[in-house]
């Protein structure tokens, strides 16, 4: 799949106007598009004023860019979230984040007119002067076609994303539940390792939908005490965090995306003080953040040792998908040696010790 990460700008629009978008470079990016079978993705300090509904005079609404995006057949597959433009140096980062999150693009090319804000990721720009034109063509094709544009993600990268995901719920319940966090503890900190286990073995798409097919607090009518009530809780307020493609806390979510579990969830937030509509972090949970993804892969093996025979207890399916994974009569041993096995393979450290991918 090919992506453009599009500016606004300078790109869409003319730096010196009013900040109304130019049909002539919209136009010119539809023929792009077409020529180079791109989708585009904005990546715009835009993103930031139209999320927090500031600077209305200067930038024209979300939604007419949206209309003309479909006016001419142009497909958008997404925004680089608003809260990575709030220090321009970082929308290198915002990229890097929706790439490890959209393993499926294998070639992208970056339009703007400023090389400050991309760092490290230069040798995929395309430098944009006075709005986008055909005349650029050639050099978005250049960079698609000729240029090594994507490492091979692999489930490597979503373990170690799901890892920083637990780390991120158990500080918040810390946070917010004081000395109650003690009661959940046990479970908390098994938060989504189920899936950090399936990733070793099976496919990214496997694994979710096993995970949410048999783990209490995805499933609704099997929320059925107030430790995965909580789970859920705080699994929607951390999301945010370090999923850069979601921007909503754990009440909007809740109200938007999750009616079918509002009753059961809604009392907790109101209990814990997260019942708020403002989509603010906080700090020293972004702070968390930063330190939380500072761990060593040794530490992550050693954690996924930990937890793995509490994981087969709490959650019975393991054993049912791992057995056919893992012949053997020595099931509880040789399931350590397998993840010693592949978390060595992940890392180039192959020693085959006779498991098989089961790829669905």
């Amino acid at each position: 799949m090919n992506v453009i990460f599009c500016d606004i700008d300078g790109v869409l629009n003319r730096i010196e106007g009013d900040g109304s978008f130019e049909e002539e470079y919209i136009k010119a990016l539809k023929y792009i598009c077409d020529a180079t079978d791109s989708s585009v993705v904005i990546s715009s300090a835009c993103v930031y004023d139209w999320a927090n509904f500031k600077d209305a005079q200067k930038y024209k609404s979300l939604q007419e860019l949206v209309r003309l995006f479909r006016r001419y057949g142009i497909r958008l597959y997404g925004f680089i979230p608003a809260e990575m433009h709030n220090n321009v140096a970082h929308k290198a980062v915002g990229i890097n984040e929706f790439l490890l999150m959209h393993p499926e693009i294998e070639h992208y090319v970056i339009l703007d007119d400023e090389k400050a804000t991309l760092r490290e990721l230069y040798d995929m720009l395309v430098l944009v002067k006075d709005g986008l034109d055909r005349s650029y063509l050639r050099e978005v094709q250049s960079v698609l076609e000729n240029s090594n544009n994507r490492k091979s993600f692999s489930n490597l990268d979503y373990i170690k994303f799901t890892y920083t995901h637990n780390k991120i719920v158990n500080y918040l319940a810390s946070k917010y539940m004081g000395e109650e966090y003690l009661g959940v503890e046990d479970q908390l900190l098994l938060h989504d390792m189920d899936k950090v286990l399936m990733y070793l073995f099976y496919s990214k798409k496997h694994s979710l939908n096993l995970h949410h097919a048999n783990v209490p607090h995805h499933v609704p009518h099997h929320i059925d005490d107030e430790t995965d009530a909580l789970e859920m809780m705080f699994d929607l307020e951390a999301k945010r965090y370090n999923d850069p493609c979601e921007r909503l806390n754990a009440f909007n979510s809740l109200i938007i995306k999750h009616a079918d579990i509002r009753e059961i969830v809604l009392p907790h937030l109101i209990k814990y003080g997260l019942y708020s509509t403002d989509n603010k972090k906080d700090e020293d949970v972004e702070l968390f953040k930063l330190t939380a993804d500072a761990y060593s892969l040794k530490k992550l093996k050693e954690d996924i040792h930990d937890s793995l025979d509490n994981l087969m207890n709490l959650y019975p399916y393991l054993y049912v998908q791992l057995r056919d994974v893992i012949s053997s009569e020595n099931f509880k041993k040789d399931i350590h040696d397998a993840v010693e096995d592949r978390m060595n393979e992940k890392l180039g450290l192959v020693r085959n010790i006779g498991t098989r991918d089961i790829m669905l």
